[in-house]
């Protein structure tokens, strides 16, 4: 749990920076062109302060022409749309811990134990946590020690039948299991 609570912090703390970080931008924009100059000696004047790390071309002649116009706010408009309300951060945060502590659960599981849709908890998995279903047997990281070298010495011996008959011994091999894990 204090592995989510870090990361969230640490995301949450770099949005506010980029959004801070944004609004510097915007507020010498402001300033230089009520100072009168042109959009392209704004833009050169804010490369010069912010080394290369500021806006684009059409940003600045966009931002430009609205202090221009008078606009005085330097923080974005408001979006148009219907707002995420399932699919946010906390909510990714919460699956992707829940699939850290038992990465077989099912999508099914996931909504049940995190009270979002089915579909919401897909979405998230698939697209914001980048997961594919895959094979339990490939994902040692849920293994103790000692299941590790049990299955250790079980490969061992299977590779010794292996070598002596792999006709039959290939015939005999049966595998079912899956799991959630990270491409």
């Amino acid at each position: 749990m204090h592995f989510f609570k870090v990361v969230l912090c640490w995301f949450v703390f770099g949005l506010a920076m980029s959004n801070t970080r944004r609004h510097q931008k915007r507020v010498n924009l402001k300033f230089l062109t009520k100072s009168g100059l042109k959009p392209v000696e704004c833009l050169r004047k804010l490369r010069d302060v912010f080394h290369g790390d500021t806006m684009s071309e059409s940003q600045v002649r966009v931002w430009w022409k609205r202090f221009k116009a008078g606009e005085e706010q330097t923080g974005d408009r408001p979006k148009s749309g219907r707002p995420r309300s399932q699919r946010t951060h906390p909510n990714t945060a919460i699956l992707q811990n829940l699939l850290q502590q038992d990465a077989r659960c099912s999508i099914r599981g996931l909504a049940d134990v995190s009270g979002l849709s089915r579909g919401t908890v897909w979405t998230i998995v698939k697209k914001d946590l980048k997961m594919r279903r895959c094979s339990a047997r490939l994902v040692p990281h849920l293994l103790t020690q000692e299941q590790k070298d049990f299955r250790k010495r079980i490969c061992e011996e299977n590779l010794a039948l292996m070598r002596q008959d792999p006709r039959d011994f290939l015939a005999r091999v049966v595998t079912t299991d899956e799991t959630w894990i990270a491409t």
